[in-house]
């Protein structure tokens, strides 16, 4: 099992890459950070360096990302599959570099559909998307892009764990699995036990208290049974804190290990 800690909510301007969070997440003892990849690939070439250069001082390891799409493209949009086949080789070169072998993709903004297109045409264009340009690239950097189901407030489409397994059943790419992420399962009032239904394809999990909080002290009752359900099946691969901003970050992880490890 490996532990990571997500930078995005937590950082002082939510999604901005703060080299300062660093140290912090080695010394609470967590194998990896997980960035956001649509900040990655904004950094000028510079910064993108020095990072490099602490991450590989300080023995963090960057396994996964999240957040793969900035909203200014869309899948749906044929005159944006050139810039986004662009943006993707930039952002996947980048994190392959930094020894990422999984990508998250919610980006809600990204693939909330154009009005007046429906539920079912919308999961068409994203698996015709996952297919034709997002798995090639993935394939060919070695990384791995995990379709996460996001809470109906965030995107009208691919909203509980069964959504997402459909999708990655649909795309049928090694290049493309599915993740979980707690906060998102509790606000659509999902059954846990998705979770238990789609074991064969999860390959990553996003935790946090409601309200993205954190759980220092103790962890929701939900998130507790998903948890235990995952151990009960014994779920190995990879596990995130996606919580905002704490100065203790060290208690969710010593939490958590007494249930997995």
């Amino acid at each position: 099992m490996k532990y990571g800690f997500c930078t995005g909510f937590a950082s002082e301007k939510p999604f901005a890459i703060e080299p300062d969070m660093l140290p912090a997440i080695k010394e609470a003892g967590y194998d990896f950070v997980e960035f956001p990849v649509m900040s990655i690939e904004a950094l000028e070439e510079q910064r993108f360096g020095q990072l490099k250069k602490q991450l590989e001082a300080l023995d963090l390891g960057c396994t996964s990302m999240c957040n793969l799409f900035p909203g200014r493209f869309s899948p749906y949009r044929e005159s944006d599959k050139q810039k986004i086949e662009e943006y993707l080789e930039h952002a996947l070169t980048r994190a392959s570099s930094l020894g990422t072998v999984k990508v998250v993709f919610g980006s809600g903004a990204f693939r909330t559909p154009p009005q007046g297109m429906s539920q079912d045409e919308a999961v068409r264009g994203l698996a015709a998307f996952c297919s034709s340009t997002l798995a090639p690239v993935c394939i060919r950097h070695q990384i791995k892009v995990l379709i996460e189901p996001l809470c109906d407030q965030e995107c009208p489409v691919i909203n509980s764990v069964c959504d997402g397994a459909g999708l990655v059943r649909k795309v049928n790419s090694n290049a493309v699995g599915l993740m979980a992420d707690f906060y998102h399962m509790q606000v659509n009032c999902e059954d846990p036990r998705a979770l238990l239904e789609n074991k064969d394809i999860i390959e990553h999990i996003h935790v946090s208290n409601p309200e993205r909080g954190v759980p220092a002290k103790g962890f929701d009752s939900y998130v507790k049974t998903c948890l235990e359900m995952l151990r009960q099946e014994g779920y190995d691969d990879t596990i995130s804190f996606e919580t905002k901003n704490s100065s203790d970050i060290a208690s969710p992880l010593a939490l958590i290990r007494k249930i997995f490890d």
